[in-house]
């Protein structure tokens, strides 16, 4: 039994936890158009639904908070309340409470919260009725009478499917409602389960109830006949089930729909990237043996049968990546709350937009890019949108913008940050790079644009004349180019000055599998990520120029620093020793190229990273390992990491 309860518990924080997330963004963008009555009644269902579910589980103190919350939308969504930011940030601030009390459910520690001083804003806002409306008395947030109508709630399905009845007959009379009741008390007593004398009982409680609280929340027959355990719920429910049947599409949504554990959709992952592995074994000594004997039969029957599993393989591992992507929304939702508390604390009027909320990424990733994202946001929102006079005398709109975004890009998700605020003055820029000692006006001419202002994610350089609690101290850009680099992923930025700025995140669908070059030095085999090469180019010894000491090669007018991999794993090679034609790997970091010198290249294998155990932390540069087709291990190379410190100025 106490699993099961604990089982309950848990779906409830998981649902509740979700709807909180979606209230903050819907909060926001009700404020942004306080007439949209489908927002309020959506806004509505949602804080009643986790009344019920909190009064089910009898969580007291959240019933108890949810019910006053409810009570001030009500007013808002009979349009006796209006809704104006002082009374919005309450609203905000009892939803953050919500979260604080989940928390402690979630710890199982019991610890009550005060809730005098919440309750009392929530009382105080809810008496603000407009001069036009007739003041209703609120809602007794305490009491006997009170909490037995929040405990009486059976089921937080019944309140969801009552709810939507409620809203199919928004505007009809009590009357209307009451006959309602009586026809589940009826179903009720044809049904077996209950008196008539039970249901003349109940009725009798409704009315005491109705006379007593005017707030249009009166608890069904239903309800009432569970809490007085005349009825279980499971009984009103299947009653309410044959009022209002739930439409075939739903039923099917809700059957075909499964929670599975993170850890068991890790192992099949793993499980599917051994299955690569070997597949891809299969394929090199299924094609090594149609190369040995070309007339055989039985071997033409091996490689048919080869190509179907390697077709089967490759749908099976979409599918399971498919079942670890979820829609970047996740992350999202919490920026539109985090705009609008910022703005208004900084006296400032910016507007968060969100496009491309349903593009997905594996979960892992959604995990890690939550903390860059509120960096760049704050950022934008900070030293980007200007204020609000500034932007007038700018010939600009008071209100600034802020858009994020989410697109794919072949196999690539694009996320981009991008405001309308003053840019970066990149002069301004280069004056701060040299004051603070991080390179020298000479080297500094010598560089692009896009060079210059890839110094703002090094530690410790701030554009700040002055720290705030937002930004300033130079930390939180590293902090963002550290993350997006340990996700194989990359960040590049476009301004203009006095129009705005905007940030590009580039990072891979999935961190798994992956597609790579493998590439030949001596006899060692190496394994590029795909994602990081932009060309490979053949070349003669002579095409190869020293400026300052720095082998380097001149592509379509371009000038490309060479790095041989030979020397950088110490490796006896022909590269090394001055072979008249070698290859050269192209690889973009950041904004800037790179050319990777190898003897030879084998072409573009899948390949499963694997993490190796205990490694050595100074050899820099190495992402992991996999396994070929022919069975040998082969290092996977980290282009950001290994050109991390040549990317940069001295």
């Amino acid at each position: 039994m106490a699993d099961e309860m604990d089982e309950i518990i848990s779906d409830f924080l998981i649902e509740t936890t979700e709807l909180i997330e979606g209230l903050n963004q819907k909060f926001v963008e009700l404020e942004a158009d306080i007439s949209n009555q489908d927002l309020i009644n959506d806004i509505f269902r949602s804080v009643h639904t986790i009344k019920g579910a909190s009064g089910f589980l009898g969580f007291n103190q959240m019933v108890e908070l949810t019910h006053i919350t409810e009570s001030v939308m009500k007013k808002i969504k009979d349009g006796d309340l209006v809704l104006v930011p002082r009374v919005m940030d309450v609203i905000l601030e009892s939803i953050d409470m919500v979260k604080v009390l989940l928390e402690h459910i979630k710890a199982k520690d019991g610890i009550e919260e005060d809730l005098g001083d919440m309750l009392g804003k929530l009382k105080a806002v809810y008496d603000g009725v407009s001069a036009d409306k007739p003041k209703k008395e609120p809602p007794p947030s305490s009491g006997q009478q009170d909490v037995f109508v929040e405990s009486s709630v059976p089921d937080q399905a019944d309140v969801e499917q009552e709810l939507l009845a409620e809203a199919e007959d928004e505007g009809s009379a009590d009357a209307g409602d009451e006959q309602n009741a009586k026809h589940i008390g009826e179903l009720l007593v044809e049904d077996g389960k209950v008196s008539e004398n039970d249901v003349d009982d109940a009725l009798t409680i409704q009315d005491m109830i109705k006379e007593s609280v005017d707030t249009g929340m009166v608890p069904k027959v239903g309800e009432i006949l569970t809490a007085t355990a005349k009825a279980s719920g499971e009984e009103v429910k299947k009653v309410l089930a044959k009022q209002a049947p739930t439409p075939e599409k739903d039923k099917l949504q809700v059957e075909q729909t499964i929670r599975v554990d993170v850890e068991r959709l890790d192992n099949v992952l793993n499980l599917v990237g051994e299955l690569v592995l070997a597949r891809n074994r299969l394929m090199k000594t299924s094609s090594g043996l149609e190369a040995k004997f070309t007339d055989s039969s039985e071997i033409a029957l091996l490689a048919e049968l080869t190509a179907f599993i390697n077709l089967i393989t490759t749908d099976l591992q979409l599918a399971v990546m498919k079942t670890r992507m979820q829609p970047v929304k996740k992350v999202f939702n919490k920026f539109p709350r985090m705009v609008r508390d910022l703005s208004r604390t900084m006296k400032k009027e910016v507007e968060l937009r969100l496009s491309g909320e349903e593009t997905e990424l594996d979960k892992s990733i959604i995990e890690e890019i939550g903390d860059p994202l509120v960096h760049l946001i704050r950022n934008s929102v900070d030293h980007g949108i200007e204020m609000p006079d500034v932007r007038e005398s700018a010939g600009k709109s008071r209100h600034g913008m802020i858009v994020l975004s989410a697109y794919q890009e072949g196999n690539n998700i694009v996320l981009a940050i991008e405001d309308d605020g003053k840019g970066i003055d990149v002069e301004v820029l280069r004056e701060k790079i040299v004051e603070k000692g991080f390179s020298t006006y000479e080297e500094l001419e010598r560089m692009s644009t896009k060079e210059v202002l890839e110094f703002i994610f090094l530690p410790g350089f701030s554009t700040a004349k002055q720290v705030s609690d937002v930004s300033g101290r130079g930390v939180g850009m590293d902090v963002v180019k550290t993350n997006i680099s340990k996700l194989n992923g990359n960040i590049s930025i476009e301004t203009d000055k006095g129009k705005g700025t905007k940030f590009l995140l580039r990072l891979p669908l999935t961190l798994a599998i992956i597609q790579a070059l493998m590439v030949g030095v001596g006899r060692e085999v190496y394994a590029i990520p795909l994602a990081s090469v932009v060309e490979t180019v053949k070349l003669n010894q002579k095409d190869l120029k020293t400026i300052r000491g720095k082998e380097t090669v001149i592509l379509r007018d371009e000038v490309v620093p060479v790095y041989r991999l030979a020397r950088k794993f110490m490796i006896d090679a022909p590269s090394s020793n001055g072979a008249e034609r070698v290859y050269l790997v192209v690889i973009v970091v950041g904004e800037k190229k790179f050319g990777m010198m190898v003897d030879k290249l084998f072409g573009q294998e899948e390949v499963v990273i694997k993490s190796i155990e205990g490694f050595s932390n100074n050899a820099d540069g190495i992402a992991g390992a996999t396994i070929t087709g022919d069975g040998k291990v082969v290092l996977i190379l980290d282009p950001a990491v290994m050109f991390s410190g040549a990317g940069q100025a001295r």
